[in-house]
């Protein structure tokens, strides 16, 4: 097997001339002194490519092509760049940067020995005698650079950032979302920095990078509208995210060696009649860069066969002799590959943005961070919502109690040093989060209702009832130990209204459709994948885009999880499944639906906030006949009320069921306009007519 080199450099590039390249390819190789390393080109998008390739391979460096649509991205051509080095310290920079001998050197060894800081190197500008063409002509004159150049502001664009691999991989690169240039170098950096990593300005007359002139590109982009909206986003980008981990729903760009991003740990004993809808509702997450770790404690049910019967290569089961389910979550922490650890009970179902609600929570100086759930009970599908108060000093000081544990996602090395206490029969969870709170673990809410959490007689709750409050007192015990009164007094005195993060997405409809199959019966319209066929409804807008939905009734969890991540994009809604003519009720609204998906955009006077305007063509005596056809054009808002008129004739109030009724029975055809934020919300509105009992 080759050998791994110490150092890779990765250069971005699309068709800005092979000489620079030449030069930035050769300067850089000759700066690696003692130490392996490789220079990787990532063209991104390039239209001549052969002579490119001959050229780079010639001079020893990898070619890696990316074909795209044509847009410019330096932060995706980088990562697909990183997606194919090998390096232990990866290096980014420039086609139009050269390096003085043993720069790559001095910053790779910097890295090596402290594999937590990230160099960067301030770039200076050579005056435009010095064109790529000059230096090509007269050689590198280094003490001459030296004398003329001009130092770049050191947070300027363009540059150099050198991180160890496991930093990289730690924040997922660089931010995909970034198109053009400009920002994506100091966005990253800052990633870095709130990551843990120390951000070290390398000051060594020995290690210099030069920018070889050429006319501003800056300026180019200035003139181009859709390029400098570009800039302005990755501005905000920069400017107001505050998270580190990045590229969390999809990284295109994902290096083969990249740990799981999550792993989400489910301890299980005799629970085979329901972990399924625990694991399904992991794989419909919307973030699917996960693993499940399964640790089977002693199981006599069927549980292995089940589990295993899941064609899922991301699921991995382990058994061990019974242990008790704090030995067996431990053992999960112990077998967890991902940076992160989502604790996950055997009997609870994950609502489909838990994953992803937690890495938008996760900022610099947070450890872990949760959510709200809500219980459910298991023969009638009643829901409560628990909020769930802030976990911090002040809150729990009052009465104890911790965050519903399947709705934690916690740092992995620190639950491995904190772990689990084994010697617990009843509150593990409780006493875990409160012992982590005493160590200085700094817990986020994300605002999110995480989880359904299903309440049957065979749960731990409910049949150590007396041990959960013994165990909690305890653990109240613990944290307040040492803890003197005045501290307890002012820590209760601080908490208060406050306590209480606002929840989105917090309604009922939103939560329904997401329980037990025997509870519901649910109704989807998703987009599909690939090919359609001739069941699907293919929609043509303006512009020649199309679009190829389908519309079910009946869909199952085993449905949503096949699915994947695409379930957020879906329109479900759901009906207790005990609704005698329930199939029909909601197969109507799913006929409509697919039918106003199939509607091309119209010229319609101007629409307030939220509105649509639809038009339907039908035909009262079903003939498919210009003359016979009436129009009817309908606003319709998110309200219960939609006003309908007819042409020519003066304007009628129905409901929205009236309203159904008139659209499916139409024989020809709906167009619709309005923002798409608009008509999403009119094909919720419609699918809702399924929700409740049958009228």
């Amino acid at each position: 097997m080759a050998e791994v080199p110490d150092v890779s450099v990765v250069i971005g590039f699309k068709d800005w001339g092979l000489t620079r390249l030449r030069l930035a390819v050769s300067t850089i190789t000759e700066s690696f002194g003692e130490l392996a390393g490789e220079v990787v080109v990532s063209d991104y998008g390039s239209k001549e490519t052969s002579s490119t390739r001959a050229a780079l391979e010639g001079l020893g460096a990898t070619y890696v092509y990316t074909a795209t649509d044509g847009t410019w991205s330096r932060s995706r051509a980088l990562n697909a760049g990183f997606a194919n080095s090998r390096g232990r310290v990866l290096v980014s920079t420039d086609a139009d940067m050269i390096f003085s001998p043993r720069s790559i050197e001095v910053i790779g060894e910097r890295v090596l020995e402290d594999p937590r800081s990230a160099i960067l190197l301030q770039c200076r500008d050579l005056p435009s005698q010095w064109s790529d063409a000059s230096v090509a002509e007269k050689g590198t004159h280094w003490l001459d650079f030296e004398r003329v150049a001009r130092r770049r502001p050191r947070w300027g664009m363009g540059g150099m950032v050198a991180v160890s691999r496991e930093m990289f991989l730690t924040v997922r690169g660089y931010d995909e979302r970034m198109q053009t240039y400009g920002g994506e170098d100091i966005d990253f950096a800052t990633r870095i920095r709130r990551a843990g990593a120390r951000l070290i300005w390398i000051e060594d007359p020995a290690v210099r990078m030069y920018h070889m002139w050429h006319p501003s590109t800056a300026e180019t982009h200035t003139r181009s509208a859709a390029d400098s909206a570009h800039v302005a986003a990755n501005k905000r980008i920069m400017r107001e995210d505050k998270t580190f981990v990045r590229n969390v729903v999809n990284w295109s760009h994902r290096p083969k060696d990249a740990r799981p991003l999550v792993s989400v740990v489910i301890a299980t004993y005799n629970r085979a009649d329901l972990i399924l809808d625990s694991i399904h509702s992991i794989q419909a997450q919307t973030v699917q860069d996960f693993e499940i770790v399964v640790i089977d404690d002693g199981s006599t049910d069927n549980t292995y066969e089940v589990v295993n019967g899941l064609d899922d290569p991301r699921i991995r089961y382990f058994r061990q002799e019974n242990a008790g389910v704090a030995a067996a979550r431990n053992r999960g922490i112990d077998e967890s590959l991902g940076q992160y650890v989502a604790v996950m009970d055997d009997d609870d179902i994950a609502l489909p943005w838990r994953l992803e609600a937690h890495f938008d929570a996760l900022t610099e100086g947070v450890n872990a961070t949760f959510g709200s759930f809500v219980n459910f009970d298991n023969a009638t599908g009643e829901l409560k919502l628990h909020r769930t108060k802030l976990f911090t000093d002040e809150v729990t000081s009052d009465k104890g109690g911790a965050p519903g544990h399947s709705t934690w996602m916690v740092d992995r090395d620190l639950m491995r040093a904190i772990r689990y206490d084994e010697q617990l029969a009843s509150g593990i969870d409780n006493n875990f989060a409160l012992r982590s709170l005493r160590s200085g673990l700094e817990w986020r809410h994300t605002g999110r209702v995480h989880s359904l959490r299903r309440m049957h007689d065979t749960q731990i709750t409910s049949q150590g009832a007396a041990g959960q409050s013994a165990a909690a007192r305890d653990s109240y015990a613990y944290f307040t130990f040492l803890t003197s009164e005045k501290s307890l007094s002012r820590m209760r005195k601080e908490r208060g209204r406050h306590d209480y993060v606002p929840l989105t997405g917090a309604e009922e409809a939103d939560l329904r459709p997401f329980l037990p199959d025997h509870l519901v019966v649910r109704s989807m319209i998703a987009e599909n994948q690939g090919a359609s066929r001739e069941s699907d409804i293919l929609c043509v807008y303006p512009g020649g885009r199309a679009r190829s939905f389908s519309g079910a009734v009946g869909v199952t969890w085993s449905d949503l999880a096949d699915l994947r991540g695409r379930v957020s994009e879906a329109f479900i809604a759901a009906s207790p499944s005990h609704a005698a003519a329930q199939d029909h009720a909601l197969a109507r609204p799913v006929n409509v639906v697919l039918a106003l998906l199939r509607a091309e955009a119209l010229e319609a006077q101007p629409l307030g906030e939220g509105q649509v305007a639809i038009e339907v063509m039908a035909s009262a005596e079903g003939r498919r006949g210009e003359d016979s056809w009436t129009n009817r054009k309908v606003r319709v808002t998110t309200g219960a009320e939609a006003s309908v008129w007819q042409h020519g004739l003066a304007s009628v109030n129905a409901s929205l069921p009236e309203l159904l009724d008139k659209l499916s029975s139409g024989s020809g055809g709906v167009r619709v306009s309005g923002s798409p934020a608009a008509i999403d919300r009119l094909t919720k509105l419609l699918l809702g007519q399924g929700v409740g009992e049958a009228q």
